[in-house]
């Protein structure tokens, strides 16, 4: 099997990204870093010059890099791809961990998580067990690029969030599973949460917040009526409005720079509405 990988990057930390490249490359045959129209895009090509490196002119979104990561990896001839955000830090041995679990109908291995700011593990904790399951986060994990063209790609109308679900609903309608490999390890950062009175804070940026809410909505136009593969997503405007108003009560209590993340969410919540009706 030939496995290459893939960092997105828009905007990160180089010192991080210089940590995640070093301890994949020599786990893959090939990488690419591909770049969202950074405004340190000149510092990342410095620290990809051992890597293939690519620049958009524009961020359309990280459904449109992965896509654009998964045609360059058919390209080079790579029978599946490692999929890494720029701060995620493959474990030694991981790629080959989820390599032993990507056959048959697999259509995506992937790791187990630990937040590193939290140090906890992210996912259904407990079970040590190799297993199917519904939905995982797209970051680390081993995609089959015939599984990838079999789903018909990533959506591109999700700009940032969903993507995960969404894909994982792609592949079950081609007839593909996604398997967790507990004993491969990555660290993973979820925006910089931190968890206040037992509620989990999340200090995503003004940004985000914006395709938080907007993608969430578009999802929702997609999956009207849920879907019984993730019982735990918003079903229907009325259940994302709410999800998302509980957000708003979070960041309004405990975060900083509340303002203008309440106004992105806003925004993003009007964007996402005028997409259910368009």
């Amino acid at each position: 099997m030939r496995i290459v990988a893939g960092i997105v990057t828009y905007e990160p930390d180089l010192a991080r990204l210089t940590e995640a490249m070093t301890a994949v490359r020599p786990q893959v045959e090939a990488l690419l870093v591909l770049d969202n129209a950074s405004s340190n895009s000149d510092g990342i090509a410095e620290i990809a010059a051992s890597a293939d490196f690519q620049r958009n002119s524009k961020n359309r979104g990280v459904s449109a890099a992965l896509n654009q990561i998964m045609r360059w990896a058919e390209n080079v001839g790579a029978d599946a791809v490692l999929l890494l955000d720029q701060d995620s830090v493959p474990a030694y041995g991981m790629v080959a961990a989820l390599s032993e679990h990507l056959v048959g109908t697999v259509g995506e291995a992937v790791p187990r998580y630990i937040d590193r700011n939290l140090t906890k593990e992210i996912g259904p904790p407990g079970d040590p067990t190799v297993r199917d399951v519904p939905h995982w986060i797209t970051s680390g994990s081993l995609v089959s690029v015939a599984a990838w063209r079999e789903a018909g790609g990533f959506d591109e109308d999700l700009f940032i969030d969903y993507v995960d679900f969404d894909f994982c609903g792609r592949l079950a309608d081609a007839g593909r599973t996604v398997r967790v490999v507990p004993h491969a390890l990555l660290m993973h950062e979820v925006g910089q949460s931190m968890m206040r009175g037992g509620i989990r804070v999340w200090n995503h940026s003004a940004f985000r917040m914006f395709y938080i809410a907007r993608d969430m909505l578009v999802y929702v136009r997609k999956h009207p009526r849920g879907t019984r593969r993730f019982p735990d997503l918003p079903t229907g405007l009325l259940g994302a409005l709410m999800v998302l108003a509980k957000r708003a009560a979070v960041i309004a209590a405990f975060e900083r720079g509340r303002r203008a993340k309440l106004e992105a969410m806003a925004r993003g919540t009007r964007r996402g509405l005028a997409a259910l009706h368009s």
